[in-house]
């Protein structure tokens, strides 16, 4: 997958001004942070104080996305992180400079994860 800036692109931060991305944050208070927790409670997907039902909720949700766009994972990851409306609206992923980094980075740690085990696996085989 090739992942390239787009001229213009706006960041989400511009595009949700209220939402702050500068600062760093664990992954899932900036998760919440785009997606809203009022969100997430509103859909069923989260149970506030719960982190047992918000990981179900999360990959509950995630697999909604599978699904919705046709087990296109890169898609699926960016209708995560930026909301189905903007993969929508822009028929893939959205030119977020944020969204077009967290898909790439989430793809390239199942890749490394993957390929580590696999290695594993095969040094296992050896003996």
């Amino acid at each position: 997958m090739n992942i390239t800036k787009i001229e213009g692109a706006k960041s989400l931060e511009d595009v949700h001004g209220s939402v702050d991305t500068i600062k760093k944050k664990g992954f899932f208070r900036s998760l919440f942070a785009f997606m809203g927790p009022a969100y997430l409670v509103s859909v069923g997907y989260m149970d506030p104080g719960n982190w047992a039902t918000d990981i179900a909720g999360g990959s509950a949700y995630l697999d909604q996305l599978l699904k919705r766009y046709n087990e296109n994972v890169a898609l699926a990851l960016a209708a995560y992180n930026a909301g189905p409306a903007a993969v929508d609206r822009y028929h893939g992923i959205p030119p977020y400079r944020e969204t077009r980094a967290y898909v790439a980075r989430v793809i390239r740690e199942f890749n490394r994860r993957k390929q580590a085990a696999r290695s594993v696996e095969q040094l296992a085989q050896a003996k």
